[in-house]
């Protein structure tokens, strides 16, 4: 079974992404093993960017909402009464439903006495397939314009690169920032979180929060130090105080910064970067060695 490794942020603009994209490359080129990329910021994602290329697959995504049924209705409020997050009203003669607001938990049409609602599915975007010229597969997803909710995409897109990464060896997950439910939904099944922080008082009090809700989900956290300069042993001392490991730093570098800023894969070209690149790929093999 595939071991899988979710990098995330507290915020944005850490560089998770880009370390996501060379990591995944690393593991491929350097140790030979096969890795599945897996960008999960389905409202932004930008992996495709890094790895110049465009889909070979794309696959509609879809989730399930209520349809109402005027004809079968008795008006008895049952569903509006049921539905945990106000996406139903039961109106004079009729029901709203507020899809956006709907979490697709089927309990107004299972409920429902008369079969007034029944559940159909409503596109909310796109499953990608790529494969790049480095060898290297990803699979994303992205999100219609009108669609309020993630979690339900980012599912399908692990449901895919499930079906898809049947022999790879890694699956490294681009988790998108911050600490919703898209994060949430992002992590929960990895078997290690990498937090990619910044040597900032924001990046480390964002940094907690999100390490204090993979905690909540037992999961095992490793930090990763981003543009690191003065200030790093403070925030190493941060983490460690919290009982989480700093296990690399990225130096603080203009030209790596001037590299991603282009969209060019940074891996092999700054001997700085490809150290860090080895000593986070010595701890994923040690965890999933464990």
């Amino acid at each position: 079974m595939s071991f899988r490794v979710a990098i995330a942020s507290g915020k944005g603009g850490t560089g998770k992404t880009i370390l996501s994209v060379n990591l995944a490359l690393y593991i491929q080129e350097v140790l030979h093993k096969n890795a599945v990329l897996v960008d999960l910021d389905v409202e932004e994602p930008n992996s495709s960017i890094f790895l110049k290329t465009e889909p070979k697959e794309v696959f509609e995504a879809s989730r399930r909402v209520p349809k109402f049924i005027k004809s079968k209705c008795t008006n008895c409020g049952i569903c509006a009464n049921v539905c945990m997050f106000n996406a139903l009203i039961k109106a004079k003669e009729h029901v709203l439903i507020y899809k956006n607001l709907c979490h697709s938990c089927n309990a107004c049409a299972k409920l429902c006495p008369e079969g007034a609602l029944v559940m159909e599915n409503s596109r909310i975007g796109d499953v990608r397939v790529f494969e790049s010229e480095l060898n290297l597969t990803l699979i994303d997803g992205i999100l219609d314009l009108k669609e309020e909710m993630s979690t339900p995409l980012i599912e399908s897109v692990k449901r895919k690169s499930d079906e898809m990464s049947a022999d790879a060896d890694f699956i490294i997950y681009d988790s998108p920032p911050g600490t919703s439910c898209s994060y949430v939904e992002s992590i929960k099944d990895s078997d290690l979180v990498l937090i990619v922080t910044e040597p900032t008082p924001f990046g480390r009090n964002d940094s907690a929060l999100a390490i204090e809700t993979a905690k909540k989900l037992n999961k095992k956290i490793k930090v990763i130090i981003n543009r690191a300069d003065l200030n790093e042993s403070e925030t190493v001392k941060f983490f460690s105080e919290q009982g989480v490991q700093v296990i690399a730093a990225i130096n603080n570098n203009i030209k790596i910064a001037q590299s991603y800023s282009n969209g060019e894969i940074i891996f092999g070209k700054f001997d700085d970067f490809d150290k860090a690149l080895n000593k986070i790929a010595e701890v994923i093999i040690k965890e999933a060695q464990s």
